[in-house]
């Protein structure tokens, strides 16, 4: 008879205290994000990204030009 199945790396008992539950911070509403002008922030899970408004173009993650 084979033994039985068990996870890996965690004992039943650190099972037992793990969480299921995660809660996203929300980076825009809470303006803790590095969007700057010409950008919206757009929160994601875990965290955020900058969105260049119609027209402009990307500089880089945080910023957006009108020219190029």
């Amino acid at each position: 008879m084979d033994p039985p199945i068990t996870s890996c790396c965690r004992s039943p008992a650190a099972q037992a205290h793990v969480s299921p539950i995660v809660v996203d911070i929300d980076e825009c509403a809470e303006g803790k994000h590095y969007c700057r002008e010409n950008t919206m922030c757009v929160n994601t899970p875990g965290s955020f990204m900058c969105i260049c408004h119609t027209g402009f173009i990307r500089i880089d993650d945080y910023s957006c030009t009108g020219t190029v």
